[in-house]
């Protein structure tokens, strides 16, 4: 009887297990089911791959700090204006010092010499020679151009020469640059101690140049212009950044802006 017994569990025991199988198999049939039903169609799967692998194939190129700064130090040197002031055109870019660089080749010997004025180097060159009267006078005329290529022979030199040439105007500006910047400390400035700043660099420079310049800036801190004339107006105060670039585009294209005036003065 007990063997029977016995027999009977274990008959018992597998039937279970058989159930128990067959209910797992159905169980996995029908997540299967569920899974193939809730995937999406051919079509748009292939839209689902294809964006995915647009989206991580061109992933957006992260932005080097150093190249940046590089670049915009870069840019001061070759004197290029604030960032706030990017609608007024760079006077000095690299695609147009390029540009320059190739037409040189293309120019006859007296048109170089005609068009970038050497005559005024050589002759004050020339005159640098005369009175030191140095042994070498062949040293110091290399020496002379190298400086000049530095942009620094300009420095504690009188208006005229510093205004004669465009070089030398470039020169001008970019030394200003150097020297005089903003910093979150020191924005405003009246324009009577910007013009005593420049004076430190070219001692004659003109008053007048400035007091037009500044004619055409609005004040520190506002919209509107200052309706004072003459002198007066150099104790109004402006904002550095937009100060120096105003007197560096009047400085530059002064030629062009005095003959605009006489132009509108005909004019009335």
């Amino acid at each position: 009887m007990s063997d029977d017994k016995d027999n009977q569990s274990t008959n018992n025991g597998g039937i279970d297990s058989i159930q128990k199988t067959s209910e797992d198999v159905t169980s996995s049939k029908q997540n299967l089911n569920y899974q193939i039903s809730s995937q999406p169609s051919g079509s748009t799967a292939r839209n689902q791959d294809q964006n995915f692998g647009s989206s991580t194939s061109n992933p957006p190129a992260p932005v080097d700090k150093a190249l940046q700064q590089q670049q915009m130090l870069e840019n001061r040197k070759l004197g290029s204006f604030p960032q706030d002031l990017s609608q007024v055109k760079q006077i000095f870019s690299t695609k147009s010092k390029s540009q320059m660089a190739k037409d040189r080749f293309s120019q006859k010997a007296q048109e170089y010499l005609d068009s970038h004025k050497m005559s005024i180097y050589l002759q004050d060159a020339i005159k640098i020679i005369l009175d030191r009267r140095e042994e070498k006078p062949l040293d110091l005329l290399t020496d002379y151009f190298n400086t000049t290529l530095k942009g620094e022979h300009i420095l504690l030199r009188e208006y005229a020469f510093v205004s004669a040439t465009q070089l030398n105007r470039k020169c001008f500006l970019q030394q200003i640059r150097k020297v005089f910047h903003s910093t979150p400390y020191y924005q405003i400035i009246t324009g009577l101690d910007y013009h005593q700043m420049i004076c430190l660099i070219c001692s004659d420079f003109p008053r007048t140049l400035m007091i037009e310049t500044i004619k055409t800036i609005p004040l520190a801190k506002k919209t509107t212009i200052s309706q004072k004339t003459g002198t007066d107006i150099l104790f109004e105060q402006f904002e550095l950044d937009k100060l120096q670039s105003a007197v560096c585009i009047y400085f530059y294209y002064n030629e062009f802006m005095e003959n605009v005036r006489t132009l509108f003065q005909e004019a009335q």
